[in-house]
């Protein structure tokens, strides 16, 4: 899969959270698009937390949703990565092969 296709889709998924944040707690666009970052990176400082529009007695549903929109959301996230990591050896590969750096086996496509 292609990295700009890759970075695309989280971008995109940042985007949504940073939207369904901004709704939800209050928060301008760009803190919540931060927030889901360092929260999808488990980089996650704790500067920002949401809870005071998730939790309350009429928002109870939305607790449990936000918990599901970030567990996903660090699937995305870690699938990404492992996409392009993916995508970037085999650019070596083709590179190192191609200069002779690395043996072609037998067995390797192309």
């Amino acid at each position: 899969m292609p990295i700009v296709a890759t970075l695309a889709v989280l971008a995109l998924y940042i985007a949504m959270g940073a939207l369904l944040f901004a709704q939800w707690e209050n928060w301008h666009v760009l803190d919540g698009a931060y927030f889901c970052f360092i929260t999808f990176t488990t980089i996650g400082f704790g500067d920002l937390v949401p809870g005071k529009g998730t939790v309350t007695e009429s928002k109870a549903g939305k607790a449990a949703m936000c918990a599901l929109f970030l567990l996903f959301g660090m699937i995305v996230m870690a699938m990404s990565f492992k996409l392009m990591q993916d995508e970037i050896i085999s650019k070596f590969r083709r590179f190192g092969r191609r200069f002779g750096f690395v043996k072609r086996n037998i067995n390797d496509p192309g």
